[in-house]
């Protein structure tokens, strides 16, 4: 059985809901680990099976636990304050601006029923940072657990009465980790260039919000291409045309299918399949076996 979520080739998830929501009272948890950038100047923790992936200048931290995905991304930037200006004519989502020490950044917001995501970017000179997270539950002790740990030159993004940071958490800095080996293998998949675009126009398929399937592991797409023909640094105001796709993607690590739900212009079909053949992920998981999951992805073209 598989679920539907629409995921934004352009942004992630990005909802800040107030932080009075989550529940004060401590909890017992997992032993976490506490990631360092390279210039020691952002930090944040994460549950100890957290995997790495390293891409050219890139580094990412992938975790999930309990229903809540985290992630965070390292990039070696030219100019990361000028990527942050980008971003902002980028996102249509809600930006809220913040200084903190050396730091400026935007956290980037959208409306949702239930749940809770929020896309944070923020860089200090050259180095971009974009921290990532969703969950199902909007109070839960794990959101809360990785949110208050956010670090910028050692001071916490986000503050409450009595607030510490554990000491019995093991500091790690993002350099002296590999990619992990179950990434390695996942991006050495092949391209799914042998899987035939299909078309579904009648489709009444509205995207879920939410999947409600308790995963042990969710769906992790490690490389997302940009299509030919789309420009980040354009607003939202300038988009041409949309193409809207289903994408099978299996248990085994391949894409199985790929649908198209709408009818775009322009050609752009063909440069939008191109790039979702040539996504890389992680399947998800139930109870520790992977499974396949149904997702529905939006690129759109400027």
């Amino acid at each position: 059985m598989s679920k539907h979520l629409i995921i934004p080739i352009y942004i992630l998830w990005a909802v800040l809901l107030p932080l009075t929501l989550f529940a004060q009272t401590e909890t017992k948890q997992a032993q976490w680990t506490i990631i360092e950038s390279p210039k020691k100047d952002l930090s944040v923790s994460v549950p100890t099976d957290f995997l790495i992936d390293k891409e050219d200048k890139k580094s990412r931290v992938f975790a999930y636990q309990e229903g809540v995905t985290m992630r965070v991304e390292f990039d070696a930037n030219e100019d990361g304050k000028e990527r942050l200006k980008r971003m902002r004519k980028f996102s249509s989502a809600k930006v809220s601006s913040f200084t903190l020490g050396n730091f400026i950044g935007d956290v980037h917001e959208n409306e949702r029923t239930k749940g809770f995501s929020t896309q944070i970017y923020t860089t200090s000179s050259k180095d971009f940072y974009i921290i990532s997270i969703y969950s199902k539950d909007a109070q839960s002790p794990l959101l809360e657990k990785f949110l208050y740990s956010i670090r910028l030159d050692e001071r916490p993004l986000y503050k409450r009465e009595g607030q510490t940071q554990s000491r019995d958490e093991t500091k790690i800095s993002i350099n002296s980790l590999a990619t992990s080996p179950l990434i390695l293998e996942a991006v050495k998949k092949e391209d799914a260039s042998k899987v035939r675009l299909k078309q579904d126009f009648s489709s009444k398929e509205k995207p879920e919000e939410a999947d409600e399937i308790k995963y042990s592991r969710a769906l992790i797409l490690l490389r997302q291409p940009r299509p030919s023909g789309v420009r980040a640094e354009r607003s939202m105001e300038n988009v041409r045309g949309t193409v809207r796709l289903k994408i099978l993607f299996l248990a085994d690590g391949t894409i199985g299918g790929i649908t198209v739900l709408n009818r775009p212009d322009n050609g752009y079909m063909k440069s939008a399949a191109d790039a979702a053949r040539k996504i890389k992920f992680l399947p998800a998981e139930i109870n520790g076996k992977p499974v396949d999951v149904t997702r529905i992805i939006d690129y759109n073209f400027f």
